[in-house]
């Protein structure tokens, strides 16, 4: 079994026009939302072996909040630009590369890619996918080479404005 976490990054601003949409920050409300949803991953338990990220700034800044509030330090991160404006399938192919060695896989990333990708890996439709929700999954795989459609389990979903998460035992 493999274990995947989804998280879409926090708000962005838009506030700067003419600004591209690569080096968007966050916002006011994305700097209040990344550290509320670290302090709840910690508290899931969530460590994974290695983190993905899209090189975009806002999921930098996102990536930047929970790294200075996990228990993270020694993981190791992968700047992947593929991840920034990619599909779902996209995401799949990431992760269909990475070493077996890492047991868990924390996806930072955008929308509709990470909404897709987990349509695809659990086949059930999400109604959305708010910034700085998150998503776990079980994967029925033992590598990461293996990853299809329809091998994934959700063990938790939360998001910002979900007074109770939804986890799944």
């Amino acid at each position: 079994m493999k274990l995947l976490t989804l998280m879409r990054h926090a708000k962005s601003s838009w506030d700067e026009a003419g600004l591209p949409d690569h080096l968007r920050p966050l916002n006011k409300r994305g700097r209040r939302d990344a550290p509320t949803m670290a302090t709840r991953l910690s508290s899931y338990g969530i460590r994974p072996d290695l983190l993905l990220s899209s090189d975009a700034v806002r999921c930098q800044m996102t990536l930047e909040s929970l790294l200075d509030h996990l228990p993270w330090a020694g993981i190791a991160l992968i700047q992947e630009h593929r991840l920034y404006e990619c599909s779902g399938e996209d995401i799949l192919d990431v992760l269909s590369e990475q070493s077996d060695e890492a047991k868990h896989i924390f996806v930072l990333g955008h929308n509709p890619g990470l909404q897709q990708a987990f349509e695809q890996l659990s086949e059930h439709r999400a109604e959305k996918f708010p910034t700085s929700a998150v998503i776990s999954l079980t994967l029925h795989i033992e590598q990461w080479h293996n990853i299809r459609t329809g091998c994934g389990e959700v063990t938790l979903y939360d998001a910002p404005k979900l007074a109770l998460p939804t986890i799944i035992q």
